[in-house]
């Protein structure tokens, strides 16, 4: 029974001396309670700043999932290989519904050549030429552009860029293998180098790589895609 006793009082010293400040305790001083203010508030701003970001990236990808160039006219799907502009080293594929008027090849190089800005989406074809002509030979498309495409002041990464960009996008057409550019009806010069023979697809270079394909999900979806990855 005493021992019981000491137990329960030695229990009830252990408590008060846990709720009891030490005799050499300070209080926080005025400095302190503005630094335990100062991390709230970062805290506080670090939340709404994640939050913002998420509705962000909500935002971009709906408006990737709904590239609608038909403008309400009956549409089909093509397959465009847009530069990421917020990942820049991200080929990226974005299924677009453009006009069933249109021929899908054309189609697809105008979507590609315009770019979605506001979807962080771009070709690295900066000084927007006009396509003049669009064929296609046996498997070989040809493309042909005004001289000012060979207008933007690039260098090779760009010339890469470039190229990159559209052999992938017209060879996402299924009666496609390869791709020539033409310049006002000579071989395409891109900062030095020349388009003079079709080019076909070929792997990225690290840190370079494709994306996965973003599939287009606005109204009045086509049952059928024309494109290819």
């Amino acid at each position: 029974m005493l021992g019981r006793l000491l137990l329960v009082i030695m229990a009830a010293i252990l408590v008060a001396g846990c709720s009891t400040p030490l005799p050499n305790a300070q209080p926080k001083s005025s400095l302190e309670h503005m630094d335990d203010s100062i991390e709230k508030q970062l805290l506080d701003l670090n939340e709404r700043v994640q939050r913002l970001e998420e509705s962000h990236s909500r935002l971009l990808n709906f408006r990737r999932s709904h590239i609608d160039l038909t403008s309400g006219v009956p549409g089909q799907i093509v397959v465009v290989y847009y530069w990421d502009y917020l990942t820049t080293d991200l080929l990226q594929p974005v299924e677009v519904l453009i006009p069933a008027s249109v021929d899908p090849l054309r189609g697809a190089i105008e979507a590609l050549v315009a770019g979605v800005p506001d979807a962080g989406l771009f070709s690295g074809i900066g000084s927007f030429p006009e396509l003049l002509n669009v064929s296609i030979d046996g498997r070989t498309a040809i493309l042909e552009f005004d001289e000012q495409l060979e207008g933007f002041e690039g260098g090779t990464g760009w010339a890469t860029a470039v190229l990159t960009s559209l052999v992938y996008t017209a060879t996402a057409d299924p009666r496609v293998s390869n791709v020539m550019v033409l310049t006002s009806n000579r071989p395409a010069v891109l900062h030095g180098m020349v388009w003079d023979t079709p080019k076909e697809r070929s792997p990225l270079v690290l840190p370079q790589r494709v994306g996965e394909l973003i599939r287009y999900e606005g109204p009045e979806h086509p049952k059928e895609s024309r494109g290819e990855l």
